[in-house]
């Protein structure tokens, strides 16, 4: 799995994920989560396109502000490479 983008490396950082872990989430998103629709993505400007689809999953998980467990709303756009054995991570953010 590769993290395609800048904007998917940069948020996954900013959600404490390694590649594994958000291997993990595209994972739950598959089994657990809904398809929202699929989306032609570029991964920076007059670079290459991909088509992606895009998944929302929904995990309860800690907060440490609240104390408790919240739910957190995962947005996650994902490909294949053109061999079909990569999957390019493109967007994977928590929506508010």
């Amino acid at each position: 799995m590769v993290l395609w983008t800048q904007r998917s490396i940069r948020k996954a950082q900013e959600l404490g994920l390694d590649a594994d872990g958000v291997a993990d989430l595209l994972r739950s998103a598959l089994q657990q989560g809904r398809y929202k629709n699929s989306e032609w993505c570029q991964q920076k400007p007059d670079g290459p396109w991909a088509a992606s689809d895009v998944y929302l999953l929904t995990r309860h998980e800690w907060n440490d502000r609240a104390f408790r467990e919240l739910p957190a709303h995962y947005y996650l756009k994902f490909a294949l490479a053109k061999s079909g054995r990569l999957v390019l991570t493109v967007s994977c953010h928590v929506q508010t």
